[in-house]
Formats: C-alpha cells, structure tokens, sequence
C-alpha cells in the first residue's frame, strides 16, 4: 500500500511516498501555494493544485500531519491560518480525487511508530527512516515521511 505522508506550513505541503515501509521516489516532494490568506479566489486554484499532485502520486491512502504541540509553539491566529488553511484544502483534494485521508497528531505518530515522547518528532526520524530521501529532507519531508510510516501501521 502507498501512503503519502503530508505535513504543510503556511506556504508549502511537503510529501513523502512510502510503500511498505520504506520511502520510495515521488515525482512530488512539495506543493508550493499561493497567498492563500490574501485572496479567496486563490482556493479552488490551490486544491486544483493538489489534486494533479495526488494524481501523479497516485496513494492509497494520505496521511495529514499536525504540527506539534506544545506551549513553546504558540502561535498568532495571522501565523496559523494560513497553514490550517492549506490543511484543509489538502483535506478536501483528497476526498475529492477518492482518496482516503487521515489526520494524525505527532503523539499517534510516535505511539504507532514506538518513538520516545521526549524531543520534537524530526528527532526521532533517524531512528525509523536512517537515509534522508530526496530534496527538502530536513524542511518537513522527514516527519511527513514517519506519519506516512505510522499510516501504513494501522493499516
């Protein structure tokens, strides 16, 4: 089974493929995105998007990432809206191109995935996934790639 592994900021999804249990190449590793908290039209355009990415990926299953949390990790509702917003649209491309989609907390991820509770999850990636694969590792592709690990877990 393939499972993509997604985590997103304000402006970029970053995705990793894996296929049992280990990252295989994608011809997507990030979705870049417009302004999207400066222009609703900006919207449709964005899911369009990422359904074409999810098209060339062609998972069977997404998995959506949270971001971490935490009270070191306060953030402004200007600073979080963005990103839940490219969520969301993430969330919606997937429904609509028929794929099903989960949203994982990084707690589920380390508790499928038996990783220690202390630290931030890309410090535990190492011990799952030892190689770095392909381009923007270390930006988020790294826990995109546990929580696509974790997806396949429960499967």
């Amino acid at each position: 089974m393939k499972v993509l592994g997604v985590t997103c900021s304000s402006s970029t999804a970053l995705v990793t493929l894996v296929d049992a249990g280990v990252v295989v190449p994608s011809p997507v590793e990030r979705i870049d995105v417009s302004a999207l908290h400066e222009a609703s039209e900006e919207l449709e355009a964005t899911i369009d998007e990422i359904t074409r990415a999810l098209r060339r990926v062609g998972p069977d299953r997404v998995i959506l990432l949270l971001p971490e949390q935490s009270p070191r990790y306060r953030r402004t509702y200007q600073e979080i809206a963005p990103r839940a917003t490219l969520e969301t649209l993430v969330r919606l491309a997937s429904v609509r191109a028929g794929i099903p989609i989960e949203v994982m907390a990084r707690r589920t991820v380390r508790s499928r995935l038996g990783l220690p509770l202390s630290g931030d999850l890309a410090s535990h990636v190492a011990t799952k996934i030892p190689t770095p694969a392909g381009h923007y590792w270390s930006a988020g592709r790294n826990v995109a790639g546990l929580a696509a690990l974790a997806g396949e877990a429960s499967s």
